[in-house]
């Protein structure tokens, strides 16, 4: 039994391998054909014992990727080798190099492209992102790479029974996010459509059903209207000589059940189900004979004027060229019509590889194809961020539609839809991008986030000196303005961190301190990840000369003079931890009293600096270096009002007459306390104003704010630090 089979697989094999040469025949010479069989021997024997899930030959694989790639795209020689080897290097013993001696570097160079980074293409969003990445850098310099991997995954969704449940969503949720908008922004639109039904198939397996059930029973009911509606055309059209044929195609499931999502309706008020196409042959003025095909169509029906799209004057963005209208059919249901001429409909059908056979043979200049290559490869080329991030900005000019704009000069430009005037500009040119300031939309003056229209003419204002803002990226949508900003803002980053840096190395220079030490403290202390952002903030000004100051204080790097009231050897705080030797001092970011809740820090050849467990350098030093905290307490009995603390004192509330004298009677007269400093400022009557006073402890302090507090017209009264006093 096992021979039989055997015998089956080996006869099903040499009739696939015959329909790969009877497909390749338009596109492959007697020579090539030999290297064609050349690569089945190879792929044949390196794949040799291998089975897919389905438990077929694997051979079977790269034969029908191969198949795709020449019939449904139109690839030749070089492609199909390459389909037929594209999983060898990665699923056998064979190296590239083996690949590249044997059939030469252009070929390697696709295969290596075609290879993974991992063993599975998505582990996670990194290996999936990076892979993708990697595919497109060798498409921007072969096209065939993506071609191949959209053919590859074509045979894969339509195999995708053999695997499990969970690969089967993975696949068909990948397919729709990426392969299906991929192959509509080449072209490839029969394959788009069934890239999106099969992943539809998988996902919503019961919806699937119901719509395909539903287009089946309409088939019949709908063969018999397109025959009716093309009688009366038909016969004008052969008596004006035109060579054509036409077809009518229902539209893609997925598509069907898009428009229900997204308009709310069932299948029954779809009245664009399906469509029919006029293609016209032998054209010699194509786009004067499609206008005339219109002609005689809306001679017959008529149009609705709303719903024509003229991509003939105005090809899309993936070189699609037709002449679409919907016009009232026969028994009162609109209809859709495409026309197009034969070379229309290989692009359409095709894609990129029959758009460069046509270009090639009428020496056609390069269109929007090209220009998306090129835009592609240039984003590559500049992209120094995660694989990720460049996988999210592809993504975002995959999804998009178009809008139609014009330079101040008439020429038309085709952008991503939702572009605006920031993208217009980095589409002109990088450096017009940099340094743009405004631009003015027919006539009129807008922002920079002003999104285009169709028709809309612009122009773009610039200045003599890039003007590139981070909130740029907020709201620009074409993957070559963002990329273009980030490298800018990247390069404004590498000056400003080279600035902070010679500014900061200048001030350790004048304090004495070692500069590593003290940057990596320093970085540390302001919680930030590298010395280089460090540098960055100095040279932006967001760490201010203020800053470095407090930090270096806080830290202890610089030498500072004992406040007499700093130090008390009748007032000795009690170290709990083991570092009883070791001397210290208050910290004068927040001045200390007893009663405040303190820690220590453990400095660097500087003792134990005491901080109140609010101040916030305390905060910072105890989130980053908590191997430096100390614990430290006032002692419980200590000689009572023979040493003064400075504390600051916040006060506000309404400008009463005689309020600063009561301010002053209660501090001076009944608490007897000096007050070392004092500001006051009135404004449409309400006042506010700061005293620096001399406190023995914090029950003095809470007796002092309770009794200010008692004074009729003061809102609020509260202790602030005293470094905040002289900022």
């Amino acid at each position: 039994m096992e021979n039989v089979d055997l015998q089956k697989e080996n006869i099903q094999l040499r009739n696939t391998y015959r329909t790969l040469l009877r497909a390749a025949r338009p596109y492959v010479s007697n020579a090539e054909k030999k290297i064609i069989r050349k690569a089945f021997n190879f792929a044949l024997n390196a794949h040799r014992g291998m089975r897919r899930k389905s438990g077929e030959l694997y051979i079977f694989h790269p034969l029908s990727v191969a198949i795709i790639a020449t019939r449904e795209i139109g690839l030749g020689c070089t492609s199909i080798v390459c389909c037929l080897l594209h999983d060898v290097v990665e699923d056998t013993d064979v190296t590239l190099e083996e690949i590249e001696g044997i059939f030469g570097p252009k070929v390697a160079k696709i295969i290596s492209g075609l290879t993974k980074i991992s063993d599975f293409i998505g582990h996670t969003p990194s290996m999936q992102a990076e892979n993708f990445k990697k595919i497109l850098l060798t498409m921007s310099e072969d096209l065939r790479v993506i071609l191949i991997k959209i053919a590859d995954r074509l045979h894969n969704m339509r195999t995708l029974d053999a695997v499990p449940k969970q690969t089967q969503l993975k696949i068909s949720s990948e397919t729709l996010e990426l392969f299906a908008p991929l192959a509509h922004r080449l072209g490839l639109f029969a394959i788009k459509s069934e890239l999106e039904d099969l992943a539809f198939k998988y996902t919503e397996p019961q919806l699937y059903q119901e719509i395909d059930a539903k287009i089946s029973a309409y088939s019949a009911q709908m063969n018999r209207f397109v025959k009716t509606f093309m009688k009366p055309v038909q016969k004008i059209l052969d008596q004006q000589n035109f060579k054509y044929e036409y077809k009518a195609r229902f539209k893609s499931r997925y598509s069907i059940y898009k428009k229900m999502q997204t308009r709310n309706i069932d299948f029954s008020q779809i009245y664009d189900l399906f469509a029919i196409r006029i293609i016209i042959d032998n054209s010699v003025d194509e786009k004067t004979d499609c206008w005339r095909v219109y002609s005689i169509i809306t001679d017959f029906y008529k149009p609705n004027s709303d719903r024509m799209r003229d991509w003939l004057s105005t090809p899309k963005l993936n070189g699609y060229e037709a002449l679409h209208i919907t016009v009232m059919g026969p028994t009162g249901r609109w209809v859709e019509i495409q026309i197009r001429s034969r070379r229309m409909d290989d692009i359409a059908e095709k894609g990129f590889a029959a758009h460069w056979k046509y270009k090639e043979n009428a020496n056609m200049q390069d269109s929007t194809l090209d220009e998306w290559i090129k835009q592609v490869s240039e984003i590559l080329l500049n992209q120094d961020g995660s694989a990720i991030e460049f996988f999210d900005q592809f993504k975002l000019n995959l999804f998009s539609g178009e809008v139609y704009v014009f330079t101040p000069k008439g020429e038309m430009k085709v952008l991503p839809s939702q572009s605006t005037v920031l993208d217009f500009a980095f589409y002109i040119h990088s450096d017009i991008g940099l340094h743009c300031i405004g631009a003015k939309v027919n006539s009129r003056l807008v922002s920079l986030n002003y999104p285009l229209n169709n028709g809309d003419q612009v122009e773009i204002l610039t200045s003599s000196k890039p003007q590139v803002k981070h909130e740029w990226l907020n709201f620009v949508k074409t993957a070559k303005a963002i990329s273009k900003i980030k490298q800018a803002l990247k390069e404004e980053r590498k000056e400003f961190a080279a600035k902070g840096e010679a500014i900061l190395h200048k001030k350790l220079q004048l304090e004495n301190l070692e500069n590593e030490k003290s940057i990596e403290l320093l970085t540390d202390y302001f919680n930030l990840g590298s010395d280089e952002e460090l540098y960055y903030f100095i040279g932006t000004n967001k760490i201010d000369h203020s800053d470095l100051h407090n930090a270096f204080r806080a830290l202890s790097f610089v030498e500072k003079k004992e406040n007499k009231n700093q130090v008390n050897k009748n007032q000795e705080i009690i170290i709990l931890d083991d570092q009883v030797d070791v001397p210290y001092k208050f910290a004068s970011c927040c001045n200390p009293i007893p009663g405040d809740k303190i820690f220590g820090f453990l400095t660097v050849g500087e003792g134990i600096i005491i901080h109140r467990t609010n101040c916030p350098a305390g905060i910072k030093l105890m989130a980053n270096y908590g191997f430096r905290i100390v614990n430290v307490d006032w002692p419980e009995k200590r000689s009572i009002n023979t040493e003064y603390f400075s504390v600051g004192i916040f006060f506000r509330g309404i400008d009463n007459i005689g309020m600063l004298s009561k301010i002053s009677d209660i501090i001076s007269r009944q608490f007897e306390i000096n007050m070392k400093s004092i500001s006051v400022n009135s404004n449409a009557g309400a006042f506010e104003g700061r005293i620096v006073v001399n406190i023995y402890d914090t029950k003095h302090l809470d007796a002092l704010i309770d009794k200010l507090k008692s004074i009729e017209g003061m809102e609020s009264v509260k202790r602030f630090h005293v470094e905040d006093a002289a900022k």
